[in-house]
């Protein structure tokens, strides 16, 4: 079975018991070692703030559908986690969800003279960040953003 093919039964399967906790997949990566398959599901609600016990609860419903279901042949380890307070910054939604947050961007090319900018998220307008940095606010395209973290 492709691994597009596994992430999207395994996204499907687990979507019931993330709709119970008002969470969603921010990132589902799949690996393969000698005679296992590796499963990492980061979840976190559109609002942050998803609980240890949460996972945990997660972790052990998205387990008990697997085996019921019998999506895998091969022996596999389930690892439901917190994508953590300093997780990367990638889609219009991760931004939304940190506006008023100060924010560190890294870009593919520069900006208003600047491959780097911090600062706090203002606003979103269509595909674009509207940070203010200093005393002006930066229109910052998402395309043109390479990675971007919280500042803590």
């Amino acid at each position: 079975m492709i691994i597009e093919s596994l992430s999207e039964k395994i996204e499907e399967m687990a979507r019931p018991f993330l709709e119970e906790i008002r969470a969603e997949i921010v990132d589902l990566h799949i690996g393969r070692t000698h005679h296992e398959i590796h499963i990492q599901i980061l979840a976190d609600k559109p609002t942050g703030g998803i609980t240890l016990d949460e996972c945990s609860e997660l972790n052990r419903k998205i387990g008990d559908a697997l085996e019921v279901q019998n999506i895998l042949a091969a022996h596999y380890v389930l690892e439901v986690s917190s994508p953590g307070v300093d997780r990367p910054l990638v889609t219009v939604r991760d931004f939304q969800r940190v506006i008023g947050r100060n924010i560190r961007f890294f870009l593919s090319e520069i900006v208003e003279g600047k491959i780097e900018h911090a600062g706090i998220i203002k606003r979103i307008e269509n595909d674009n960040i509207v940070v203010g940095c200093e005393t002006r606010e930066i229109i910052l395209p998402v395309v043109k953003i390479h990675k971007a973290r919280q500042i803590i």
